[in-house]
């Protein structure tokens, strides 16, 4: 066994282990012993309100994941799982780590357990029958996919019939367009046995609040029927696909106001032109990336930029929009009519942890959302393209 105290305040013992059950408990077991008998950090109370599994794909870093789960940690704590894919190794194997947190004057002091079970790609099944068996007993079973998720494959399978509730990030998908017609599939075929939540739909959250906010008037309102046109910018980043947050946007917004799709054409990669019908009224709504600077010495946050909604009914003409300001940590909601109205607020760019804190808390998977990705699938259905 090995054991380090970090200059963060977090001591760390870690023991290798065979990469089945028992094994598993017994190794942890010793780990918790030695933690409480002082050898580790000094005596300590152990809670945990939910197992928490993480596959990790080839090419990710497994340092960084344990950084991220270190800070859920002080929101919830749990036994984490990580279950790491190295073609280097011949067979599963794991370490066991306990992690423990010092009190401080900003934080109390906390105690979580790390399972690293390490397998070649081959070795997938066995790896997740080691992890199905070391979750916590009567406590939920999240997961959390950081990378590409292969709804076809067998991790993702194994992964589903473990937990209750899946996690991913729709932002990493290379391809949006098949990836989130996989993604309405899988949730469907699962049948609320498996609950599902997407990051990138949770940091929408301001944008759809700010959105249906400007419509609070009962004039406004009456102006939802008379929508004609939806402009819808983005800023991607490398490594992630932010056009799937513009394409759940209009999901959003055409799965609230009724409306069906009816053709779509990618202009560019990843600038789409899309019509839809509102009754029998026509609606048109564009996607654009947008990866211009804002500003001098400022670079686009990655995400949703501005959405513009125009509305025109008999002589009245309005419109309302939506857009991030500053450094990228501000919005701006304006109704251009007169009177032109204006407001201000916080648009803070939340980590993953931050979403990751407020997502672990949930237990279901939300119906608008899976609305929205309905209609995402309509958009791009057979003989719309």
């Amino acid at each position: 066994m090995s054991v380090s105290a970090e200059s963060s305040g977090v001591s760390v013992a870690s023991l290798p282990s065979a990469a089945h059950g028992r094994a598993i408990e017994a190794g942890l077991h010793e780990l918790w012993r030695q933690a409480d008998a002082g050898e580790a950090g000094g005596a300590l109370v152990r809670a945990a309100s939910l197992t928490l599994i993480v596959p990790v794909l080839p090419g990710q870093t497994t340092d960084d994941l344990v950084n991220c789960i270190d800070r859920i940690t002080l929101v919830h704590p749990c036994r984490a799982i990580l279950v790491v894919f190295d073609e280097s190794v011949a067979e599963p194997n794991a370490l066991l780590s306990s992690h423990y947190r010092r009190p401080s004057n900003e934080e109390a002091g906390r105690y979580w357990e790390e399972i690293r079970i390490v397998s070649p790609a081959r070795g997938v099944h066995q790896a997740m029958s080691a992890a199905s068996t070391v979750v916590l007993p009567g406590l939920p079973v999240q997961t959390w996919w950081p990378g590409v998720v292969s709804f076809d494959g067998d991790l993702y399978n194994r992964v589903a019939e473990v937990s209750d509730r899946v996690l991913l990030d729709s932002t990493r998908f290379r391809e949006p367009r098949d990836s989130l017609v996989a993604l309405a599939g899988a949730i469907d075929v699962a049948h609320e046995s498996v609950a599902f939540g997407d990051l990138s739909w949770a940091r929408l959250t301001p944008w759809r609040v700010m959105t249906a906010e400007l419509f609070d008037a009962p004039a406004d309102q009456d102006m939802l029927d008379s929508i004609e046109r939806v402009v819808v910018e983005y800023s991607r980043s490398a490594g992630a696909n932010e056009s799937v947050q513009a394409l759940l946007y209009v999901g959003w917004l055409a799965s609230r106001l009724g409306w069906e799709p009816r053709a779509a054409l990618e202009e560019a990669p990843g600038n789409w032109r899309f019509w839809l019908v509102d009754g029998v009224r026509p609606v048109e709504v564009r996607i654009i990336r947008n990866d211009r600077a804002p500003a001098p010495d400022v670079k686009p946050t990655p995400g949703l930029r501005s959405v513009v909604v125009e509305a025109a009914e008999d002589d009245r003409r309005a419109s309302y929009a939506v857009e991030r300001t500053g450094n990228g940590d501000e919005a701006r909601s304006v109704k251009r009519e007169n009177p032109q109205l204006e407001h201000r607020t916080d648009l803070p760019n939340h980590s993953d942890v931050d979403v990751l804190q407020d997502e672990l808390g949930g237990f279901t998977t939300d119906r608008i959302f899976v609305d929205s990705l309905h209609v995402v699938v309509g958009l791009f259905a057979e003989g719309r393209r």
